[in-house]
């Protein structure tokens, strides 16, 4: 196939596994959660990635009527790496109980995950504070091995596709670059629904 033709196969193969993937998580076709799954199967594999240690983050947003929960020490100097503001104790940085839960990308609403960060910039980010907010970062560090469905980027050997290539590499490319963006594109505070198709993923990698 020339350039084109592989482009055309391409927006064509993703037009026709968003419309399987939507069936299986909003309309509950069995027919279409076995197809998903099926090419869940057949990439989970490659996706799967093996960490033996390193630091994670978790941040939270303090609110103004939990001040009073922040450890503090000395005089306070905001600003700096001396400013005596300690955060959130130990206990206070984990899951959030199932009460508080809300719908998120890789959970239902009232299904307490601990979501973490590989920098505690991304960890901030991602709690969307707003000027003048108090942020508490708590580290966790791996002790055990652990298997993570790395979703960031297509795997190695899926990147391109040439005519000597199988086909099916194709439709995997398509799909993994569908779970990619399960995962990475932004989404509104008030758009959840959109949570639905990635927590199908998660669910499954779990």
């Amino acid at each position: 196939m020339n350039a084109f033709r592989v482009f055309a196969v391409y927006q064509d193969l993703l037009t026709q596994t968003y419309s399987v993937l939507n069936s299986a998580v909003y309309h509950h076709s069995e027919g279409a959660k076995s197809e998903i799954n099926r090419l869940l199967d057949r990439v989970s594999e490659k996706m799967t990635v093996k960490y033996r240690n390193g630091v994670f983050y978790r941040a939270r947003c303090v609110k103004p009527e939990e001040y009073g929960k922040l450890n503090l020490s000395g005089e306070i100097v905001l600003g700096s790496k001396d400013s005596g503001i300690m955060g959130f104790s130990s206990n206070e940085m984990g899951a959030p109980p199932p009460e508080k839960v809300n719908s998120g990308r890789a959970n239902k609403e009232k299904e307490a995950l601990l979501y973490l960060a590989s920098n505690k910039e991304t960890a901030c980010a991602e709690v969307q504070p707003v000027c003048d907010d108090l942020i508490s970062v708590a580290p966790f560090e791996l002790v055990d091995e652990v298997s993570l469905a790395d979703l960031r980027d297509n795997p190695t050997g899926l990147q391109c596709f040439t005519n000597e290539d199988d086909p099916d590499k194709l439709v995997d490319l398509v799909f993994c670059s569908i779970l990619v963006d399960l995962f990475c594109m932004p989404v509104k505070s008030n758009d959840t629904k959109i949570y639905e198709s990635s927590q199908y993923i998660a669910n499954y990698f779990r």
